[in-house]
């Protein structure tokens, strides 16, 4: 090759280095010196643990600082991510599978879903041993049905992104993900949120339904069954904590009736509903079914033991951490609820 051809195409590769380095040049200068302002102290001292002990480079750093900046902005819970962070960095995990996690936490909370549920699946899973990739494909499947649940609401529910708080929100469609994960239908909960979609509804109204039909499709009652319990209730004027006890007790009661069939008591609950029974006298029934199956301390509700606080696939012995309704984690065959996680509303389970 003679002088001439070497000007005209270069000296081989020199082209792609010089791009490269500016590429990276113009990496480093768009993200600030001081990224990490905007993280909560905490967080900030375990990004920077993290950077030590798995070897981040300044770069990593950088990008894993606006990634988790960009999820708290969304509703990310910065005592969770710390404590996820800390538990990746003592695993050992790769700056990948940090760098990964914090993505999809971003892409979450951008896409106006919760990453809690997702976090708290790592943090559980990282707890108990479990692999990565193994973990990797129950958040596949949890952000799956968060999505799934979002599409749905937002179909049915007109305005959806304007009603309620951001939390609100988030925690409904973490309520919907989790009646899913338990095997309700997307038809019935469709049903479900119709009950109270009118724009002049409290946001809870609407949360209600969709948290009683997860309950109760997870404490062992078909589908179809638990969608008649619903809309019984809620056309004998049930609305929202009424409406989501009935639910949860009915529930409970089903899970501790030791493999009885629970027809005869679904029957007896919607006679009382029709009745015109109040919540407490169908409560007492529902705590005297749970009474007759197991001893109890004396002034105690059976809602009270945490042993039956969990959701389908978690197990009475490992009910792990309580969502804000008060039932744990659930999920795709990795065993019980939350082990040391937290979230805005997650049930999803490991």
């Amino acid at each position: 090759m003679d002088r001439n051809e070497i000007d005209r195409q270069g000296i081989p590769g020199k082209r792609a280095v010089v791009p490269l380095a500016l590429l990276l040049l113009t990496t480093i200068l768009a993200f600030p010196a001081d990224a990490d302002e905007d993280l909560p102290a905490p967080l900030s001292v375990s990004i920077e643990g993290a950077v030590s002990r798995l070897g981040l480079s300044r770069i990593q750093a950088l990008i894993l600082k606006e990634d988790t900046a960009a999820a708290l902005r969304g509703g990310a819970d910065p005592v969770l991510f710390a404590t996820l962070i800390d538990r990746l960095a003592a695993s050992g995990s790769s700056p990948d599978d940090l760098a990964e996690i914090a993505r999809r936490a971003r892409r979450l909370s951008e896409g106006e879903l919760p990453p809690g549920p997702v976090l708290d699946r790592y943090l559980q899973g990282l707890s108990k041993g479990v692999p990565l990739d193994r973990i990797r494909s129950v958040a596949d499947g949890i952000e799956e049905r968060l999505r799934l649940f979002a599409s749905l609401v937002a179909e049915r529910v007109p305005g959806f992104r304007m009603r309620g708080t951001r939390k609100e929100r988030l925690e409904l469609i973490s309520e919907g993900a989790y009646a899913l994960d338990a095997g309700a239908p997307a038809k019935h909960l469709g049903k479900a949120i119709s009950l109270d979609a009118a724009p002049d509804r409290p946001f809870a109204d609407m949360e209600a339904p969709v948290l009683a039909l997860g309950c109760l499709v997870a404490g062992g009652i078909t589908p179809d069954r638990s969608l008649e319990v619903i809309e019984t209730a809620h056309a004998h004027g049930m609305r929202g904590p009424d409406l989501e006890r009935i639910g949860r007790d009915l529930a409970l009661a089903a899970t501790r009736n030791n493999g009885v069939p629970t027809d005869p008591m679904v029957d007896e609950v919607l006679l009382m509903l029709r009745g015109g029974e109040r919540i407490d006298h169908i409560a007492g029934y529902l705590e005297t079914m749970c009474e007759e199956e197991r001893g109890r301390a004396p002034g105690t509700s059976p809602m009270d033991d945490p042993s039956m606080m969990h959701g389908p696939g978690g197990s009475p012995e490992d009910p792990g951490h309580q969502g804000t309704h008060g039932h744990g984690g659930h999920g795709e065959g990795m065993g019980g609820g939350h082990s040391g996680g937290q979230n805005e509303g997650g049930h999803h389970g490991m």
